[in-house]
């Protein structure tokens, strides 16, 4: 029993050197400040302290941007409701002038009277 003989194929023998090999190149290659994530840790909190700023100031301008908004509304409705005033005033003067010039001199300086008191 001492005299066993072990049979090893060529392939084999070929699969394990390449094995070998290859996990001989990776250990080599493995480079420890890839493993080291602190430096990136340090980048990644300060790119989200940034991003977090950014964030803030988005809200302030959006806020500002509602309040400009609800002030131009509001503007607008007093705008129109200037025009009206100004339709309506028109439309009432250009009534009392057409009434006008059927006035005789009397009527005339009653009416200026009237108006500038």
């Amino acid at each position: 029993m001492n005299n066993r003989v072990i049979h090893i194929n060529l392939s084999t023998v070929v699969l394990l050197c390449i094995t070998l090999v290859v996990l001989f190149i990776l250990t080599k290659s493995c480079d420890p400040k890839l493993l080291d994530l602190s430096k990136q840790q340090t980048e990644i909190d300060s790119i989200s302290e940034v991003i977090k700023q950014l964030q803030s100031t988005q809200q302030k301008i959006d806020g500002t941007l509602v309040y400009h908004t609800r002030n131009i509304d509001s503007l607008n409705g007093a705008i129109l409701t200037t025009q009206q005033q100004i339709i309506d005033t028109r439309s009432y003067y250009d009534s009392k002038i057409k009434d006008i010039n059927r006035y005789n001199s009397s009527q005339l300086y009653y009416f200026f009277t009237n108006r500038y008191k």
